[in-house]
């Protein structure tokens, strides 16, 4: 299992100090160890991440990847699809990530949960988790994390252009996106959290803030809700995404940097 060696420090409101050798512009470390090229195959022993978590109000769903595709609040759990069912290499598959095990994506592969209105969010939500973007495969089209959108309807976060985008579709027609300048850096572990409240859509990047934009509201969707590939099945992610959560409200500044900050640390249920 994968553990950095360094701790990160914390700064209040929302400044994260970092000291895990080579950064590149968003803070992340280029030192990290790689996961083995057979990890997807063999999960291992998974080791329950260290006391010193932390805890943050009104969790609605949290996908962990920790060697299965359940939602550790029991409402949600995934099941794994493929864009080809038929294809090799189309099953569950997992490896060594920032807190244990995180889901390991190949450009085909995806985990749905089911349609459910408690994760239709139109107003106010919040959404994190870590991710690596294996080098050189993204496309036009990007990588979703995480979608549930129908018919233009709905919410997504995802790897965009290079950079961090989270967009809503809404019944008028006037959707709206936030997406950070700077690309993304690839290879490695980076920490990525979209936030929106009262009208503002917020994207960070390991703690600090990448883009913030007003936009509408979104429109609840009836799609299923999807982990690594949009609802049509294009976008594709190919890498690691790993600790998928999502809160019923906007979260602050301080508890995403917070999150960043605790690292293999963690979130307690």
């Amino acid at each position: 299992m994968r553990r950095r060696s360094k701790a990160r420090s914390l700064l209040i409101p929302a400044i994260v100090a970092v000291s895990l050798g080579t950064l590149s512009s968003y803070g992340c470390s280029s030192d990290g160890a790689q996961p083995p090229a057979d990890a997807g195959q063999d999960r291992g022993t998974i080791i329950p991440p260290p006391a010193e978590c932390t805890t943050i109000p009104n969790l609605v769903a949290w996908w962990k990847g920790d060697g299965s595709s359940t939602d550790q609040t029991g409402k949600h759990d995934g099941q794994w699809g493929a864009v080809d069912a038929g294809s090799a290499g189309g099953g569950p598959a997992y490896a060594p990530a920032e807190v244990g095990l995180g889901f390991l994506f190949n450009g085909a592969t995806y985990v749905d949960v089911p349609p459910d209105r408690a994760l239709d969010f139109t107003t106010d939500v919040s959404v994190d988790a870590w991710i690596k973007i294996n080098p050189g495969t993204l496309n036009e089209k990007g990588g979703r994390i995480i979608d549930k959108v129908g018919n233009r309807l709905g919410y997504a976060f995802d790897v965009h252009g290079g950079g961090l985008r989270f967009f809503v579709g809404n019944a008028t027609g006037a959707g709206g996106d936030v997406i950070t300048e700077k690309p993304l850096p690839q290879g490695e572990l980076i920490h990525v959290a979209a936030v929106m409240g009262a009208g503002l859509a917020t994207v960070y990047v390991n703690g600090a803030v990448g883009a913030a934009k007003s936009i509408p509201q979104a429109s609840p969707s009836d799609a299923a809700l999807r982990i690594g590939a949009a609802s049509t099945e294009n976008a594709p992610f190919n890498g690691i995404i790993d600790e998928v959560a999502l809160y019923s409200r906007a979260l602050t500044a301080t508890e995403i940097a917070t999150l960043f900050a605790r690292g293999p640390n963690g979130r307690c249920p």
